[in-house]
C-alpha cells in the first residue's frame, strides 16, 4: 500500500517546491534589477569644490539610467541642470537640500528629475566595478600631489590612448613614472613625497577604462 502511494507523495512534494520557487523568484529578480538607489537632493559644490570629483559629461538626451551607465565604475553619481552627469567614489559631506530644489526634468526623460543649478539628484551604485591603478611589473606607490615644481619633471608624454603600461614603456630608464590628468605621463628619478587622498586620483585612462590615470594636479606613481 505504501508503494502505491509513493508517486502521489512525490508529486505533491514537487508541486509544493514549485509553488515556493514561484513565490520567491519575483523578489529575487527585483533585488537584482535594482542597481542604484536615490539618496536625495544635494548641493553640487562644497567649499568651492565639486561634491563628486570623478568623470563627468553632459548630453541633451540625459536620463538617470544613462548617467548610471556612464558612472558604472564609480560608487556615486549625480545629475544636475537637467543634462549634466557627475561621478565619484567618495561622497563628500555635501549638505542635503529640499527635494523641491532638484526640480529640473531630465533632458532625455521628462518624467525623471535631474537636479537644478548647483543642485544634484544623488545616487549610489549598488553594483559597480571600480577603476583601480594598474598592476604592473613594478610596485604601485600611490597617489601624489603634483603642484608647483613637477613631482616627476622629465620626458612628458600626452596621449589619447594613455595607459599605465604605455607610460611605463615611455619612461624606460627612469626610476619612477606616473600618469596624471587622464592623458599625461611623467618620468623622474626622485620618489614623490607629498601623498594625496586616493579618491583624488580618480580619472579613467582613455586607453583602458578600467584603469585610473591620476587627476587634476594628482598623479598615480609606480617605481
Amino acid at each position: 500500500m505504501a508503494l502505491t502511494r509513493l508517486p502521489t507523495v512525490l508529486a505533491a512534494c514537487i508541486l509544493y517546491l514549485h509553488a515556493i520557487t514561484a513565490k520567491a523568484l519575483p523578489s529575487q529578480l527585483d533585488r537584482r534589477d535594482q542597481i542604484f538607489y536615490h539618496l536625495g537632493c544635494y548641493s553640487g559644490f562644497v567649499s568651492g569644490n565639486r561634491a563628486l570629483r570623478g568623470p563627468s559629461y553632459a548630453a541633451d538626451d540625459m536620463t538617470v539610467e544613462k548617467c548610471a551607465m556612464f558612472c558604472d565604475k564609480n560608487r556615486y553619481f549625480g545629475l544636475e541642470f537637467g543634462r549634466e552627469c557627475y561621478c565619484g567614489d567618495v561622497q563628500i559631506a555635501s549638505p542635503t537640500v529640499s527635494p523641491s530644489e532638484c526640480s529640473f526634468k531630465c533632458a532625455g526623460n521628462p518624467t525623471q528629475k535631474c537636479g537644478a543649478g548647483d543642485r544634484q539628484n544623488l545616487y549610489i551604485n549598488l553594483v559597480y566595478s571600480p577603476r583601480r591603478p594598474a598592476t604592473l611589473s613594478v610596485p604601485y606607490i600611490g597617489c601624489f600631489v603634483d603642484e608647483g615644481p613637477r613631482t616627476l619633471p622629465d620626458n612628458m608624454l600626452g596621449a589619447q590612448d594613455m595607459t599605465a603600461q604605455k607610460c611605463q614603456s615611455h619612461c624606460a630608464g627612469y626610476r619612477y613614472f606616473g600618469v596624471e590628468y587622464s592623458r599625461e605621463c611623467w618620468c623622474g628619478h626622485n620618489q614623490p613625497n607629498v601623498t594625496a587622498p586616493t579618491n583624488e586620483c580618480s580619472l579613467p585612462c582613455p586607453g583602458d577604462d578600467a584603469q585610473l590615470c591620476g587627476g587634476p594636479n594628482r598623479i598615480n606613481v609606480w617605481g
